[in-house]
């Protein structure tokens, strides 16, 4: 290697003055990181402070309680942050989610039944016709002579046959007389049944010739859409050819074959005995309904290899939303539970133990704690009225509306605050993470003056926001978004991830939900669990969080490419192919 063209900088050995200025860089990091560290134990783990500290410190949050000013604010014990929501009774829908294809009624491919020139195309590509459209018609010049023989050989037999039929009156008269022998009789008769059997022999090639006749128009067996044409006006067809002239696809109405895990058979035979169950086609964004249909058949057999049974379900199709071969996620209603109690989505908490949700009293109520989108729920996005309406309710009861954009703030959803994309102004957002740069923890309450003027200093809890360093970190990461840069970044990239992530449903995705560089996909519990499959992506250095067991949430730093994108998301459709291959195993 030549080093004639290196900078002397870079081939010579540092100063001992560059050494000195790398170890008190060294040392200012070691520092902030002890700073930061002794910070966490005196406000959330005093009991692992040496003894007189811990004493002195919990000496300190006594007095705080006792005073009443921010006390319990500075303990790791204080108030859980809950979701409110209004509760009401109504009727709910208990549906069973499934990813099928759908696929023609019927399918008919149209082949000529004689041979001959091909004299006339009586439709266009992609046009929907009736049942018994001459779709196209085959020279019927020698078809039609054959026809004309046939009905003149009929003509000529019949002529005998009258001819011979009074003979044997007369042979019948003349042997009254003796002028005629029996014998002659006995043939004349034979003779006029001969003729009998004659005509009607010439009466089935009349019909023979008249089928045959008619195959020259070639009409459409069903009301259906024709595809592309096979063959042009002015070709020789046979009955032999396979290609055929045309196929014609029964759209209206169309069939959707999906599948459902074996666990569900029981409870779908159950209701399907009872009455017809209804089925909805759902849009990409496996939100929007395409189309109403009902479940016309199940599968008599469960597949052994993927532990589902298939199951079929017609759509009228009326405005052609869905096509053969389409890729369709489908809603299977079972069952209606009737004015039971219900509240959104958003109000729902999850513990150890499962679902929850907190009883709010009448009194005393001064706000309502909200996330605009649940992250740990596995991004639930929340119906397009609940925000707004939740802001004109706490409006109206005086109470204040905290949006909890610790997740879903600072340009990661497209907009600065996710409350943005429903134009809600919340009273206070709280907001982390995103705030310190990834890199140092800091968190922040952001209001308006007649808000937080009620507080003053002492008097609240600080989270590592109070020292230099996170409000340096926080005001640039503040001016950084100011610019729109990130907002606008989140919202196109956004795009390319969600576009990817639902090109594999049916792959193994059952959904995508989510907004900007934030998505929870949905894993078919069939395939593996969602800590599997993160597990194998983190071997393969795409990081994802798992939540309730099927669910993955991805969410890349606002920083990355599209070519990184598509690097990481080539790498989760291997992931799944890999576990599609090993199904038959106890482990992916």
């Amino acid at each position: 290697m030549k080093i004639d063209r290196f900078e002397k900088t870079f081939t010579t050995a540092p100063s001992a003055r560059r050494a000195t200025r790398r170890w008190r860089r060294r040392l200012v990091s070691i520092v902030i990181v002890l700073a930061i560290a002794a910070g966490y134990l005196w406000f959330y783990a005093p009991q692992y402070l040496p003894a007189y500290l811990a004493q002195y410190r919990q000496a300190q949050i006594q007095a705080g309680e006792a005073g009443g000013r921010g006390g319990r604010a500075l303990r790791g014990d204080g108030p859980v942050p809950v979701l409110a929501a209004v509760a009401n009774k109504a009727d709910v829908p208990v549906y069973f989610d499934g990813v099928g294809t759908s696929r023609a009624l019927n399918t008919v491919t149209i082949r000529a039944q004689v041979d001959g020139k091909l004299m006339s195309v009586n439709f266009k590509e992609g046009q929907d016709v009736g049942q018994d459209f001459v779709l196209a018609e085959i020279d019927a010049t020698i078809y039609q002579a054959q026809y004309d023989q046939a009905v003149a050989k009929k003509a000529m037999d019949e002529a005998q046959l009258a001819n011979a039929r009074l003979d044997l009156e007369r042979y019948a008269r003349l042997m009254q007389t003796n002028s005629a022998t029996r014998q002659q009789h006995d043939t004349q008769r034979a003779l006029v049944a001969q003729l009998e059997a004659q005509v009607q022999a010439d009466q089935g090639a009349i019909e023979n010739s008249k089928a045959i006749l008619s195959y020259t128009k070639i009409i459409a067996p069903l009301a259906g859409r024709t595809g592309i044409r096979q063959v042009d006006a002015g070709n020789i067809v046979h009955a032999a050819d396979t290609t055929g002239i045309v196929v014609i696809t029964q759209v209206r109405p169309i069939a959707v074959i999906f599948t459902l895990p074996q666990q569900r058979l029981a409870k779908v035979n159950k209701a399907f005995a009872q009455e017809a169950l209804s089925v909805q086609a759902l849009g990409d964004d496996n939100r929007t309904v395409i189309d109403r249909g009902t479940l016309t058949v199940i599968d008599n057999q469960v597949d052994q290899t993927t532990g589902t049974v298939k199951l079929k379900a017609e759509f009228p199709n009326n405005d052609l939303q869905i096509w053969p071969g389409q890729f369709v996620n489908v809603k299977l209603l079972v069952d209606t539970m009737r004015q039971v109690i219900v509240v959104p989505t958003a109000a729902v908490q999850r513990g150890p133990n499962g679902t929850f949700a907190y009883v709010a009293n009448d009194d005393n109520t001064v706000a309502v704690l909200i996330e605009p989108i649940q992250g740990e729920a596995g991004i639930i996005v929340p119906p397009d009225d609940y925000l707004p309406r939740l802001r004109a309710l706490c409006t109206e009861r005086n109470a204040l509306m905290i949006a909890d954009e610790i997740q879903s703030g600072l340009a990661r959803t497209g907009c600065t605050f996710a409350c943005d994309h429903w134009g809600v102004v919340p009273d206070i957002y709280l907001l982390g993470k995103a705030l310190g740069g990834g890199v140092v923890p800091v968190s922040a309450v952001v209001a308006d003056r007649d808000i937080l003027g009620v507080l003053h200093p002492g008097e609240h809890g600080s989270t590592f926001g109070g020292n230099p360093l996170a409000a340096a970190i926080g005001s640039t990461v503040v001016a950084m978004l100011r610019r729109g840069e990130f907002q606008a970044r989140s919202t196109e990239l956004g795009e390319r991830l969600h576009a990817r992530l639902r090109a594999l449903i049916g792959r193994g995705v059952i959904a995508v939900r989510g907004m900007g560089l934030w998505a929870g996909v949905d894993i078919d519990p069939v395939l593996a669990t969602g800590k599997q499959i993160s597990l194998k992506l983190a071997e393969r250095g795409v990081l994802v969080k798992d939540t309730h067991g099927s669910t993955l949430r991805f969410a890349p730093p606002l920083v990355i490419t599209g070519e990184e994108i598509d690097w990481a998301i080539g790498q989760f459709a291997d992931v799944l192919a890999e576990a599609g291959s090993h199904l038959s195993g106890t482990e992916i």
